[in-house]
């Protein structure tokens, strides 16, 4: 029974506690509303890409690392230049398509290495690619208006190639210039596009953004042979890429914040 009247008491004390705070609260409201601002930064991004189209059929899915420097305007324009690099490890779907005349035939082909053995073969994709964006944020609220959906469009190069190399012992035939009979190095445009969320914080490691990045390259074979083909390839390769990105921004200026009486 006590315990009862307690509980009683307590809710009746916290009854009046919130309808005291909310008459303070009618007439001095308090609440902070990001300034908009003019935010240089800089940012690192992490993603996982989905190839698709003709890279797509040469790869299984890859890491993206990348590098932003960029400017958010006073009206929320967004621009970018981004550096980025792919790679992943034994991802290449036509190693066997292409190696073919180096290798065993049998239902488990394999390359012979120096000792007469399984070389063990890796062949991964390596990519390189450079943009320039323009974006706009738009704010989901009005007490952060720093921050917001972002969406971006941009163009630039991409540059892709399979790398080879051996996890058991020397492959002769794939050493040195060798190599490049097999890589694949292919080169051309980029246009690109990205929608997310872009964060600006009170501080400057708390920033970020993180979004679906819709790239497609238009690519030629830079190579003037290649020694499966018995020849070069002047055909121009449409690849396309969806990447999963998040990124950690680094801002050079902190916008300051300001109160808002009601």
């Amino acid at each position: 029974m006590k315990i009862r009247k307690v509980i009683v008491l307590m809710l009746f004390c916290l009854s009046l506690s919130g309808i005291a705070s909310a008459q303070i609260m009618d007439r001095t409201i308090v609440q902070k509303k990001d300034t908009l601002a003019t935010i240089p930064y800089c940012a690192f991004s992490l993603g996982w890409t989905f190839p698709y189209g003709e890279m797509g059929r040469r790869y299984e899915p890859f890491m993206d690392l990348g590098f932003d420097i960029g400017v958010k305007t006073r009206s929320n324009w967004v621009f970018n230049a981004n550096f980025g690099f792919q790679f992943a490890t034994d991802n290449v779907k036509i190693k066997n398509e292409i190696l073919k005349d180096i290798m065993t035939t049998g239902n488990d082909p394999f390359l012979i290495g120096e000792g007469g053995t399984n070389a063990g073969v890796v062949a991964s994709n390596r990519n390189l690619s450079g943009k320039v964006a323009v974006g706009k944020v738009f704010p989901l609220g009005i007490f952060n208006s720093n921050s917001g959906l972002l969406v971006s469009l941009g163009a630039g190069y991409l540059q892709h190639q399979i790398v080879y190399s051996t996890s058991s012992e020397k492959a002769h035939q794939l050493e040195g210039d060798y190599r490049r009979l097999y890589d694949r190095q292919m080169r051309g445009p980029m246009v690109s596009g990205f929608i997310g969320y872009m964060y600006f914080g009170k501080y400057s490691f708390a920033n970020f953004y993180i979004g679906l990045q819709f790239d497609q390259a238009w690519t030629q074979m830079t190579r003037k042979y290649q020694a499966d083909l018995r020849s070069g390839d002047t055909k121009v390769y449409s690849d396309r890429m969806i990447t999963l990105k998040a990124a950690w921004i680094f801002q050079f200026y902190n916008p300051t914040s300001q109160r808002i009486y009601y």
